[in-house]
């Protein structure tokens, strides 16, 4: 998969694209060749509460791992606001990768688009 971030004001937007069709939480979204809006996402303070919260709701976990020392998961809320929701634990790791690409979205002139930061 190809992943670009960017910031607008203070929403981070994520540009995700699979380059395959096996099974995947994006994959249970949009077949290949479709397109859309697939997750909203959240810091969330105490991770284990808000996974169980959507859980003893009857929300299915879609997808769950763990990136560097974070935790995540997608719960599917396709049904009740269309598209899924990410939950992210807390974590300064994740924090601070998030600040740099806001920085770096901030005074950007629209040149150069493609960057490694």
């Amino acid at each position: 998969m190809s992943v670009g971030i960017t910031q607008a004001g203070p929403i981070q937007i994520e540009l995700i694209e699979q380059h395959d069709a096996r099974p995947s939480a994006y994959r249970d979204t949009y077949s290949p060749g479709q397109e859309g809006m697939h997750h909203v996402c959240g810091f969330v303070p105490n991770y284990d509460t808000e996974v169980a919260r959507y859980q003893n709701l009857g929300v299915a976990i879609a997808h769950s791992g763990v990136s560097g020392e974070m935790r995540f998961c997608y719960v599917d809320t396709r049904a009740t606001i269309g598209c899924m929701t990410e939950v992210l634990e807390e974590c300064a790791s994740t924090r601070a990768m998030f600040r740099v690409i806001a920085e770096a979205s901030q005074n950007w002139d629209g040149t150069d688009p493609l960057r490694t930061l």
